[in-house]
């Protein structure tokens, strides 16, 4: 009874670490769980559930990360939260997309921006929410090798955050994006513009998502045979991995790509 009590600051106590020590927002998400089920409170569970399948997902427990979505998935369609069901299907379409499983992975994307568009408008969610739609589209895309279509859901990713007041230059994720694909298809001078701008947002404001600019700008340099600066900004990626409490589940891909540059370098 004193868990059902205590069940929201709990939750409020996860969010607020959920980045910042993980391991402990996991222990607190699970006790708000049974504190919810005690209560009956369903719309902390499924906020709960939520949570902790995020932290599973960046740790690489992505059958652990499913079992949650899915478990507040029955909840959330039960009590027709929309809200909550936008932010599931999105969830659900990115683990799907990391198991290249793309179909499924835009069927989710497509239910998402489906309960999207029928918040009541003007809700203040909704610009915000669209454009994170869009950009999960775009990566799905991009992944599949559709990469004109995943230009076009990146236009309209920055299109909706325009309709907010943010500018492109802060929209890293969407750049990095963008340079990711032109590094694809071979164009590498935009590749270089676009990814170096999102560097260089999230460097000077230290944000975890450096540890993927750096690890594409690696990309870029291995596609420009500079051997030695590829080494140079996978090492960098590698450090901001490891500082970072989060994006375990990438550290692999790193270290795989380091070591083959320093076999190269050891070539030459």
């Amino acid at each position: 009874a004193q868990d059902a009590f205590y069940a929201p600051e709990t939750l409020f106590d996860a969010e607020t670490l959920h980045d910042i020590e993980p391991d402990t927002a996991r222990v607190l998400y699970q006790k708000a769980i049974e504190g919810f089920d005690h209560a009956k409170d369903t719309t902390g569970m499924i906020r709960s559930k939520i949570g902790l399948s995020d932290l599973y997902k960046n740790d690489g427990f992505y059958h652990s990360a499913f079992d949650e979505l899915w478990d507040a998935q029955i909840f959330a369609e039960a009590l027709r939260d929309t809200l909550s069901l936008i932010k599931l299907n999105r969830d659900l379409g990115s683990l799907y997309s990391i198991y290249q499983k793309y179909e499924e992975a835009l069927a989710h994307f497509q239910t998402s921006l489906h309960y999207t568009r029928h918040i009541k408008a003007p809700h203040r969610l909704a610009p915000i929410t669209l454009s994170q739609i869009y950009y999960s589209f775009a990566v799905t895309h991009r992944k599949a090798g559709a990469y004109e279509t995943a230009l076009i859901y990146l236009d309209s990713c920055l299109l909706a955050k325009q309709i907010r007041g943010t500018s492109k230059e802060e929209q890293p994720y969407v750049l990095a994006e963008k340079g990711i694909i032109f590094l694809k298809t071979g164009r590498l001078d935009e590749a270089q513009k676009y990814l170096e701008i999102a560097n260089a947002y999230v460097s000077q404001r230290n944000m975890d998502y450096r540890i993927f600019t750096n690890l594409f700008l690696g990309d870029f340099y291995l596609a420009k045979q500079h051997y030695r600066k590829a080494n140079d900004f996978y090492r960098q990626s590698l450090i901001s991995q490891e500082s970072s409490p989060s994006h375990g589940d990438s550290k692999v891909e790193i270290l795989k790509k380091l070591a083959d540059s320093y076999w190269v370098i050891g070539e030459q």
